[in-house]
């Protein structure tokens, strides 16, 4: 079989390298069969390497990602801090075998299953103030509150839970409080 000369046009790499709009490779394939071929590229580009067709076109290789990156993208109803807690707690497995770390490269097609207890609150917080509240007796159905510290926003949450009609928080940072707590309308 001759050697084929392909021109595949990659903008942008070209723009990043100010040169001309398309990459020139040689590729020789030894096996009439074999119709795709990896290549690495001759200069520096941001992918390392690039599939050779005789179509001509480029199919990038096929890589791992972050367990907790997967498991952000299918599991969207919990935040990053509850799926990495989770995944060092040992309540994660892939593909049947439990990981305890949220960096372990995985497969797109692997089978990821939480093993994990969906929390009431959206921090601890809320417990102890259910517990307060159980504890003490009092009503907070229908009631304005202060929740003066708001943080994550557990005490909010669980007033929330307990049937208040608005609750207002206060707290000096930026930033923390949670998603759930962030867009309701009673707060």
């Amino acid at each position: 079989m001759a050697p084929q000369l392909l021109k595949l046009p990659i903008a942008s790499i070209s723009r990043l390298l100010h040169t001309t709009p398309s990459l020139s490779f040689l590729s020789l394939s030894k096996s009439p069969k074999l119709s795709v071929r990896w290549v690495k590229a001759p200069i520096h580009s941001p992918f390392r390497s690039y599939a050779v067709a005789s179509s001509g076109k480029l199919q990038p290789p096929k890589k791992k990602r972050r367990l907790d990156e997967i498991c952000l993208e299918r599991f969207q109803q919990y935040s990053r801090t509850f799926i990495q807690s989770w995944i060092l707690q040992g309540k994660v497995s892939v593909d049947g075998k439990v990981v305890n770390k949220a960096g372990t490269p995985v497969s797109e097609k692997a089978v990821v299953q939480i093993m994990a207890e969906i929390p009431k609150y959206v921090c601890r917080a809320g417990y102890k103030l259910e517990a307060a509240i159980e504890q003490l007796g009092v009503n907070v159905a229908g009631k304005v509150a202060l929740d003066s510290g708001l943080s994550t926003g557990g005490f909010t949450d669980c007033l929330l839970q307990y049937g208040a009609s608005f609750v207002y928080g206060i707290d000096v940072g930026y930033g923390q409080v949670a998603e759930k707590i962030r867009r309701d309308e009673c707060v």
